[in-house]
This record gives C-alpha cells, sequence and structure tokens, in this order.
C-alpha cells in the first residue's frame, strides 16, 4: 500500500469538505451517520482505490514488457522516445482491464 493510496480517503473528505462552503458542513461522523458503513463502498472511496491500484499494477508490469519485446532492452538502457513509445502502448492494456471497474464505479454511483 502507497501513501496515495493511504491518504486518497482523507483527500475525498477535504473534496467534500470544500464543496460544501457555503452549505451545511461536511464531517466524516455525519456522512457515516447518512450513509453507513456501506456508503463509503457505494459513495465510491472503496472502488475508486481498487481501480487505482489496479492501474498502478498493470503499469508496472506492461511497461518493462513492451520495452524488452519491441527493443529487446530493459527500460533503463532505452532511450527516451523509445520508453515513451513503450508506456503509450502499456496504456491500452491498462485501459482494457480498469474499462469495467469504471462502468461499474459509474453504474453504483448513478443509482445511488
Amino acid at each position: 500500500m502507497n501513501n496515495k493510496q493511504i491518504m486518497y480517503p482523507v483527500d475525498v473528505a477535504r473534496a467534500l469538505k470544500m464543496s460544501s462552503a457555503g452549505g451545511p458542513a461536511f464531517s466524516l461522523s455525519d456522512f457515516y451517520k447518512t450513509h453507513g458503513i456501506k456508503g463509503f463502498v457505494s459513495q465510491g472511496v472503496v472502488p475508486e482505490l481498487v481501480k487505482s491500484s489496479s492501474m498502478r499494477v498493470s503499469k508496472f508490469f506492461f511497461f518493462p514488457q513492451f520495452c524488452n519485446l519491441f527493443w529487446g532492452r530493459a527500460p533503463s538502457k532505452c532511450s527516451p522516445l523509445e520508453k515513451g513509445l513503450a508506456g503509450a502502448v502499456a496504456t491500452v492494456p491498462e485501459i482494457l482491464m480498469i474499462s469495467p471497474m469504471v462502468r461499474v464505479i459509474f453504474s453504483s454511483l448513478i443509482k445511488s
């Protein structure tokens, strides 16, 4: 688990607090009272963490694979242009992997 995953719920709380400026104040306890523990999942916090983690894992898995496939070298031995091209191609499986997750996230947010 990295720092971004740990701090993401805090960032969501900060964004919710900022969006309620001028209206009733936002607090996690009020959110919990309103939505319960299920609200943290149905309102997008846990699914977003799963999606972000999957994106990061796929990016770091596929990038070296494509460097080796295209140029037969490790990323540390590739030029910046070669790294850029391998990184661009590595986003294709990443997108294919997270697209179903994004659909689930959006459909769960629309239903609630």
